[in-house]
């Protein structure tokens, strides 16, 4: 199709999977399950279904709308961009191989659990925002509330803001470069035994809880308490509290 393409099913699903379709212009769709795939990029326009499974071989534009149920997103390698905000009732899955992943429209809304593989992601939510399974070079999520880190990988720099929800996880994280954890006035637990923040933590929040399985370099502090484990503790800077402190571990100061 050589411009834009409108598919409206009243209701019923589309399915528009053939290995050698090619929308060169926006797609736009309504209908209730929805699959397409494109033989090369990919970019879609006004949602307004059920569940959309899209599937690109370049880069893919996700478009604006509502997605009542789950979204799967497979780019084969290229670049996840939106053009709008999206409300997504169910799970998300943004699979980008090794390009980035940049789904920062202030407006989001994901429901479910948001699975993210691939190059430098950024997600954002409105709301609450809860991550599920990570392995991705780098990681910026936003939330408006509570702000859940999920489990898996981050291959650099881990950047969470919660604006004031807290912030938690669901399984060990591995992250390479440097962590930045602002939760505002909320808590920060980060407990899970399997945790490995590889280079400096930066925390800011209420009460901040954090563990790793090998040494944890703290950065930058802000927070009303602290619970730190580890093998060994680093402290680049004097930490004040108005709540109490522990650390588990070899404490090495001005590390």
């Amino acid at each position: 199709v050589g411009g834009n393409a409108d598919f409206d099913a009243s209701g019923g699903n589309i399915t528009l999977t053939d290995a050698g379709n090619d929308f060169v212009g926006a797609v736009s769709l309504r209908g209730a399950a929805v699959s397409i795939s494109d033989r090369s990029a990919l970019s879609l326009a006004a949602l307004e279904v059920g569940a959309l499974n899209a599937r690109s071989v370049g880069a893919l534009g996700l478009g604006n709308g509502s997605i009542a149920g789950a979204l799967v997103a497979s780019s084969g390698g290229g670049a996840i961009t939106q053009a709008g905000a999206l409300s997504v009732g169910g799970a998300s899955s943004i699979d980008a191989g090794t390009g980035a992943i940049t789904l920062s429209n202030a407006g989001n809304d994901f429901g479910g659990a948001v699975h993210l593989s691939g190059g430098a992601a950024v997600v954002r939510d409105a709301n609450a925002l809860q991550l599920g399974t990570l392995d991705v070079a780098g990681l910026t999520a936003t939330s408006g509330g509570a702000l859940s880190l999920g489990s898996g990988q981050v291959g650099g720099n881990l950047v969470a803001t919660s604006q004031g929800g807290g912030i938690t996880q669901a399984g060990a994280l591995s992250v390479a470069g440097t962590s930045s954890i602002d939760a505002g006035a909320g808590n920060i637990t980060l407990t899970n035994a399997g945790n490995d923040f590889v280079g400096a933590v930066d925390l800011a929040g209420g009460a901040a809880v954090v563990r790793d399985a090998n040494a944890l370099q703290l950065g930058a502090l802000d927070a009303t308490s602290l619970h730190a484990t580890a093998t060994t503790i680093g402290l680049a800077t004097d930490v004040t509290t108005s709540g109490d402190q522990t650390y588990n571990g070899v404490l090495v100061l001005d590390a």
